[in-house]
């Protein structure tokens, strides 16, 4: 009778003790999407902010908030999300005369696109936009 017991015992703490490992990663996980979802966000935010900036013809404040929308997307592989920030941030370093800048900038941008498109499978060079 009493190794049936402990058979029972083991069998029950091993159902739970699975249960608990499962319930940790799904929290787990669930932390890390809600982690993301704040990285998209304050990328979102530092872009909307930058084109509110770039429509004002603030260009400088403009270029600081896509550079660091493009620093967190890229941080945390939103990639195409980057280019788009980047592709901004060099119209305003044009605008401001910056060519040096922009010319940066443009080399930057080609070399996330080629990355892109060889993870992708795509030789044509592609551009990324929030709006389409």
């Amino acid at each position: 009778m009493k190794k049936s017991v402990l058979a029972i015992i083991s069998l029950l703490s091993a159902i739970v003790l699975s249960s608990l490992a499962d319930a940790r990663m799904k929290a787990n996980d669930a932390k890390i999407a809600q982690d993301l979802r704040q990285f998209r966000i304050a990328a979102e935010m530092y872009y909307k902010a930058g084109e509110a900036a770039f429509a004002l013809k603030d260009n400088e404040k403009a270029a600081e908030l896509f550079m660091k929308s493009s620093e967190i997307s890229f941080s945390k592989a939103f990639d195409r999300y980057g280019v788009s920030a980047l592709e901004y941030a060099r119209d305003c370093y044009t605008a401001l005369g910056n060519q040096e800048k922009a010319e940066e900038l443009t080399k930057k941008i080609k070399e996330v696109n080629q990355k892109l498109n060889q993870s992708s499978g795509s030789d044509e060079e592609q551009s990324f936009s929030v709006f389409s």
